[in-house]
């Protein structure tokens, strides 16, 4: 527990020593809590599987504040791509400072963490082009990553459909941003 708040924190490739850690630790440990899924929509069928390894101590780990659980969640699925199937297998890796936590519960924690990576990261990384960015200034990067927030925040208020749209409906159109900004921060 961080600031008096548990976590439940994706491990990407960044993150080196950790990740082998892990994959070193569930070759050599059994999961004590498994939660399976099938979903099926728009084209694609997959299976979720959720295995949750607590109490975990020493090594690598203990460097980590409060960590206390390993969480796998194995993809596999089939999806269509332009007329074909394709089949694909994923493997994701999470720590948490839960250790009371069921497989089932942190499947629901992990599927909310990619409903907001879907809403949110995603429309800034690939229509606000935020991983595009040429800006190296951390200061300036952050502050053009609230901006972006609060561009997207502004025409979900306006309940515009879709953020692209939106961004062609106002470009160059000042007007139209002031009157926007105006009514939305003016009904508060």
């Amino acid at each position: 527990m961080v600031g008096g708040n548990d976590y439940l924190i994706q491990v990407k490739g960044n993150q080196k020593k950790l990740k082998e850690s892990i994959i070193a630790y569930i070759q050599k440990n059994n999961a004590e809590d498994k939660y399976e899924t099938v979903e099926k929509n728009r084209g694609r069928e997959e299976i979720r599987i959720t295995r949750v390894y607590p109490g975990i101590r020493g090594g690598i780990f203990d460097s980590w504040v409060g960590l206390k659980s390993i969480i796998v969640v194995d993809r596999k699925g089939k999806r269509k791509h332009k007329g074909k199937i394709k089949e694909y297998t994923q493997t994701h890796y999470y720590i948490s400072s839960r250790e009371d936590t069921t497989a089932k519960e942190f499947a629901k924690g992990v599927r909310s963490h990619w409903l907001i990576e879907n809403s949110s990261h995603w429309v800034k990384d690939v229509i606000l082009n935020e991983d595009k960015s040429l800006i190296r200034n951390k200061v300036l990067s952050e502050n053009m990553s609230i901006i972006r927030i609060m561009v997207m925040n502004l025409y979900r208020l306006d309940n515009q459909e879709s953020i692209k749209y939106a961004i062609e409906k106002f470009a160059n159109r000042l007007d139209k941003c002031r009157n926007l900004i105006y009514e939305k921060f003016r009904s508060e």
